[in-house]
């Protein structure tokens, strides 16, 4: 029996909510269901999309989200949704096009440039990258995370100063974010300047125990390499595509000379 506009959208919001939740086996059976009566609603398969990459199921993420832009082309969240299973699975190039559309159909959605930034960061299009962070802040000047993306591009493009002021914005957008303080930490030990120990402290008070790739700077910063190198390994092992970040980490650039360093990300290979 076909469900109304009224039930199906309620329905939908359900899934919704039970996907936000974490409730992803709840949310896949009502998403399926709801799949099975209105096959044609690119918002079921966008829905679906979500819940199976959360699943970690990419391939069939994928194939949901493709079947929304089918059925509607310029869905924008659908394009995002496609963006995002294109980087899990280090197809950046390909995850940079699908942000872009996500942008170009909705220029004003904050998070669509976010990701496009994080994207361009990845493919080391620097340039690109700080010019979308800088949208996100246009639209939202309070963003803590465009903030901390900008400190982390611009630390990258040779800027410190502006790098270190972007980590103090961001750490007054949220101060209870260890990154931004991880960060001045690191880049203004690189300056030699005295105060960097204090950011050092706050940010091993916020950083959590089971964040191996924070506990991996953190203990570079705090002259243990060996360490470092033990919790690369577990952040890699978690999420394989965290190599393609650590590769670009400045704090842990000096483990670079160590052969071990390239062994733990990708058996050796010096580049992406």
């Amino acid at each position: 029996m076909a469900m109304t506009t009224s039930e199906g959208g309620e329905r939908l919001e359900r899934a919704h909510q039970l996907y936000l939740a974490g409730r992803y086996q709840e949310a896949l059976a009502l998403y399926l269901e709801l799949l099975a009566r209105d096959p044609d609603n690119p918002q079921v398969h966008c829905g679906l999309g979500e819940v199976l990459e959360a699943l970690g199921r990419p391939g069939e993420a994928l194939v949901a989200f493709e079947q929304a832009l089918r059925l509607d082309p310029r869905y924008a969240w659908a394009h995002f949704g496609r963006g995002g299973v294109l980087q899990g699975l280090r197809r950046y190039d390909e995850a940079a096009e699908a942000y872009a559309r996500a942008v170009e159909l909705e220029p004003n959605e904050a998070a669509f440039h976010r990701v496009l930034a994080l994207v361009h960061y990845l493919r080391d299009d620097l340039v690109a990258s700080l010019k979308a962070y800088q949208q996100v802040l246009r639209l939202d000047p309070d963003d803590a995370l465009a903030h901390y993306g900008c400190g982390l591009v611009l630390d990258a493009l040779g800027r410190p100063d502006e790098a270190v002021a972007a980590y103090h914005r961001a750490i007054e957008c949220d101060p209870d974010d260890p990154w931004p303080y991880l960060r001045l930490a690191g880049l203004l030990s690189r300056r030699g300047m005295p105060s960097a120990p204090q950011y050092l402290r706050k940010a091993a008070r916020l950083l959590e125990k089971g964040d191996p790739w924070g506990q991996a700077v953190l203990a570079m910063l705090q002259g243990r390499p060996e360490e470092a190198l033990e919790r690369m390994r577990q952040a890699v092992k978690r999420l394989p595509e965290s190599a393609d970040w650590l590769r670009r980490d400045p704090d842990l650039e000096p483990l670079q000379a160590d052969e071990r360093f390239w062994l733990t990300l990708w058996g050796g290979r010096h580049n992406a």
